[in-house]
């Protein structure tokens, strides 16, 4: 974990939000640095730069562009799969920064420990398969099927969309700054 500090310590953190991080999110970062990648989450609240944001997930998340019927009709079937909303409940993460620009200020994603998730490895982003597919709420089941609980390693690769459940999250932004030079040099940095 030391070559995560490091970062940490160049981007400015304190010491006593690099050890927030390690004691509350010590899975997320283990797979990390498995990985070698991130996991990334636009926001649209004021996040502070140079420290990390506390966030506690709502619960009844509402569709912003999605047609409610659908929307509930998608979340039933991942309740009855998966025993949780993943759409209401759900936060939502992908290793593609380029993806959370569309929705917000691009911020490194710390999910407190034992978290739950949903991915699928056909399904990028949920939204767009919705919109392109048109689907009726019959076509919520299909589509629920294509979605797994398991393998957080092939999950964080694949740039899929990914929704976890946890009782908190840190975002730590970007900055205005944040080239893709820096991103590869993070990458790099937690190499094994």
């Amino acid at each position: 974990m030391s070559r995560l500090i490091k970062y940490m310590s160049e981007i400015q953190l304190s010491y006593k939000d690099r050890n927030e991080l390690l004691d509350f999110c010590s899975d997320i970062i283990k797979v990390y640095q498995q990985t070698g990648r991130l996991l990334y989450r636009g926001s649209q609240k004021n996040v502070e730069y140079n420290t990390i944001n506390y966030i506690v997930p709502r619960k009844d998340r509402r569709p912003t562009n999605t047609n409610e019927r659908i929307h509930t009709a998608i979340d039933n079937a991942f309740y009855k799969k998966f025993g949780w909303r993943a759409r209401s409940e759900g936060v939502f993460a992908t290793s593609s920064v380029d993806e959370t620009v569309l929705y917000g200020s691009p911020c490194v994603f710390f999910p407190y420990d034992n978290f739950d998730f949903v991915w699928s490895p056909e399904v990028v982003d949920m939204f767009v398969t919705v919109e392109q597919e048109l689907y009726e709420e019959e076509d919520a089941k299909e589509l629920v099927e294509l979605y797994q609980e398991t393998d957080i390693i092939g999950a964080v690769k694949s740039k899929s969309e990914i929704m976890f459940r946890c009782p908190a999250y840190y975002l730590v932004p970007l900055g205005r700054r944040w080239k893709p030079d820096d991103v590869k040099q993070l990458l790099d940095s937690l190499k094994t």
